[in-house]
């Protein structure tokens, strides 16, 4: 069965303009790798140039959405297994990849397999921003809604 989601007017403009400064921010983070790759000559693999231009822009986008209340619709509520989801999977992520790059014995290197965990490192902190944004966002609207 398909299920219709409702979002009020108020939740489709903030949505728009959450959707106006992630496309904003896309441009300059695509300027910014750019520079950092062309001009300063940082060797940036082509996996983590798309991790970076693809979950920077989508995290402003995202949090901006669950700050303006326009992520979750009016009758569904999902967003809190979901942003439970990406938290774990944002610091399972992030451990991971500092683990791989801080340790001495790593498998990858010795198979001659260059992995460039820079990408992977952004998008474990823009999982773990989102979680932690919406959970903040949510711990704001119990105590708002408890003094009422």
């Amino acid at each position: 069965m398909k299920q219709k989601y409702e979002f009020d007017e108020r939740q489709r403009l903030n949505r728009g303009i959450a959707f106006q400064y992630a496309f904003i921010s896309a441009m300059v983070t695509m300027l910014a790798v750019y520079f950092l790759g062309d001009v300063m000559e940082v060797d940036i693999s082509i996996f983590s140039v798309f991790q970076i231009c693809f979950w920077i822009p989508t995290t402003i986008c995202f949090m901006i959405m669950i700050i303006k209340d326009a992520y979750d619709t009016v009758r569904y509520n999902l967003g809190r297994i979901i942003f439970t989801i990406w938290g774990v999977a944002g610091a399972s992520l992030t451990i991971s990849s500092l683990i791989e790059i801080f340790s001495k014995s790593n498998i990858f290197y010795e198979l001659g397999i260059q992995i460039y965990q820079e990408g992977h490192i952004i998008a474990g902190l823009c999982f773990l921003l989102i979680a932690g944004t919406y959970w903040i966002k949510q711990y704001i609207n119990w105590r708002k809604f408890k003094k009422e």
